[in-house]
């Protein structure tokens, strides 16, 4: 199944958040396991959770957190050391 991701807008405190082009909450949560796996797989990593919904990749160089709610769908914390623009680009290669 593919998905079509974009990043829907970025805040200064180092939210990212994502569009899996899906309408509804179970076919977000479908495109966030999707990327994860996808990500764990070329990274050849694995996924950890880290807090409520909240699960990080070891073998992730940015560190990145990523995130599911029915609130604000899907979303992906930047540490403080990482740049924006880093950030996007490293996604988008999972696009």
């Amino acid at each position: 199944m593919e998905f079509q991701f974009s990043i829907e807008r970025c805040t200064e405190d180092g939210w990212i958040f994502l569009s899996g082009g899906t309408a509804s909450d179970y076919g977000e949560q479908n495109a966030f396991a999707y990327l994860l796996k996808k990500i764990e797989q070329e990274l050849g990593g694995t996924i950890q959770e880290v807090g409520e919904q909240q699960y990080r990749i070891k073998g992730d160089p940015l560190k990145l957190i990523y995130q599911w709610d029915g609130l604000f769908g899907i979303t992906v914390i930047r540490p403080d050391a990482v740049e924006e623009a880093e950030a996007i680009a490293f996604l988008e290669k999972y696009f």
